[in-house]
């Protein structure tokens, strides 16, 4: 029997200070596709920054495959290097970056995949069990990048699967889940706009749904096998179809978690009015994320494209707030050309808002999204840097950090840290509010926001 490695590679140093919220479902995703379609039954799946020869030997696989976002793929590359000296084993990598960039494959891995990875990823796993990595294949295999004959060759784009119910729910089983532990899910992929700092819409290429028969049934599933007490889902854009919102709510309400089981879900502020926030409330949801992005005029409309206003931004909380749900928001600052003054801007909109919590981040220029393309220009990046750079935790090494900001480094962090102080008097009031309301529930709020449990409940 076949067996499969599956590695979302993580920076470990971070395990402690940042919690690990939910897992990365894609290779999930892969593990329950090649289970159904291709009868591959032995898989593992480990979330880790190295992998010991210890654990190689134990688990001896086969085909290893390997999932790393840009400001990880050091660590990726390093543990392709690492499983290399151990065993001679075929190394397959996916995940955003290197679908962005494919011409960063190194010598230690064998094929990359491009994009949605389900049918490459069974392709490639029949090949191996049968003839192994032939040449003559991998040059007729649609949607990766692999070495021939000491040369990078790419194949053209695989079609996406359509429809996205043909996928099984993912592999949860592969991953370890306490009893009431949170959970999250997707009920799409892809995102219908084209953010200048996202690279969602270039990978997805278009967006498609689950349907709503799908999603509860997955739901279903989820509440029998672990009884969370909150599900999130966790889309680039969950609100967006109210017709399928409808739907997806007639359905809950027929199930037996219906009334027991809470949800977190994404919005976006100019698709936010009434009618969406009550059918929301209605199925059970408590918290809607939105990416508000700025409180400045001009820098929201560089970052959104021109699809929302700071007024949108305001009635969308305002909306939500009044429905009885709790908005809470992600915000950048350090955008190209963007001034102090604008980033106070920011700051005085977050004050002055009814957000139940926040998270502001620096600005980062990832592979393809079009402030890439403008760092690119500007020689702030290139194809082949050190992609440890691009680590969200800018305080940690801010001299290091890749940056568009014209700000000078210790201002911008500095700004930062206004911003995180912010959040923190925010989040203080909410753990004082739950401490009168609640006594016991604060304290398990506390101890969760904090690290003692690991996971957090919104």
């Amino acid at each position: 029997m076949t067996r499969i490695l599956f590695i979302n590679v993580i920076n470990e140093s971070r395990k402690k200070e940042v919690e690990v919220r939910q897992p990365s479902f894609g290779t999930l995703y892969l593990a329950s596709y090649l289970s159904k379609y291709g009868g591959f039954n032995d898989v593992q799946v480990l979330e880790c920054g190295s992998v010991s020869e210890q654990v190689l030997n134990s688990l001896k696989p086969d085909i290893v495959g390997v999932s790393a976002v840009t400001q990880h793929f050091n660590i990726a590359k390093k543990i392709c290097q690492d499983i290399k000296k151990v065993m001679d084993v075929s190394i397959i990598i996916g995940g955003y970056h290197i679908s962005a960039l494919p011409n960063n494959l190194t010598q230690d891995m064998d094929v990359g995949v491009i994009g949605e990875g389900e049918e490459t990823m069974l392709e490639l796993a029949n090949m191996l069990k049968t003839i192994g990595l032939n040449k003559t294949h991998l040059t007729k295999t649609k949607g990766i990048v692999f070495w021939n004959n000491g040369k990078l060759e790419i194949t053209p784009r695989r079609e996406l699967i359509r429809p996205l119910d043909k996928i099984p729910f993912p592999a949860r089983h592969l991953i370890h889940y306490r009893p009431n532990d949170n959970h999250s899910m997707l009920t799409s992929r892809g995102c219908p706009y084209h953010c200048v700092f996202c690279s969602s819409s270039a990978f997805w290429g278009s967006v498609r749904y689950f349907s709503p028969e799908y999603v509860v049934a997955e739901l279903r599933e989820v509440w029998k096998a672990y009884h969370p007490q909150v599900v999130g889902f966790n889309d680039d854009l969950f609100a967006v179809d109210k017709e399928r919102l409808r739907r997806i709510a007639s359905l809950i309400k027929k199930e037996d978690f219906y009334g027991s089981l809470r949800f977190t879900c994404t919005a976006r502020a100019n698709l936010v009015d009434r009618e969406t926030a009550l059918l929301l409330k209605d199925i059970g949801v408590f918290g809607v994320s939105m990416g508000l992005e700025s409180g400045s005029e001009r820098v929201l409309k560089y970052l959104k494209a021109g699809s929302v206003s700071v007024e949108q931004n305001k009635k969308a909380i305002d909306t939500l707030r009044s429905s009885g749900l709790k908005p809470t928001a992600t915000l950048i600052i350090g955008s190209p050309t963007e001034t102090r003054e604008e980033m106070l801007e920011t700051l005085d909109f977050i004050k002055h808002s009814k957000l139940a919590a926040f998270e502001a981040y620096v600005l980062l220029p990832l592979p393809n999204t079009h402030i890439w393309d403008e760092a690119k220009a500007k020689g702030i990046v290139c194809d082949d840097m050190d992609w440890g750079r691009f680590e969200i935790y800018f305080e940690d090494k801010p001299e290091t950090r890749v940056i568009m900001s014209e700000l000078p480094r210790n201002e911008l962090y500095s700004m930062l840290q206004l911003f995180k102080n912010e959040a923190r008097k925010r989040l203080a009031k909410r753990m004082v509010v739950q401490g009168l309301l609640h006594p016991l529930k604060a304290v398990g709020f506390v101890k969760k926001r904090f690290g003692v449990w690991k996971k957090l409940e919104a």
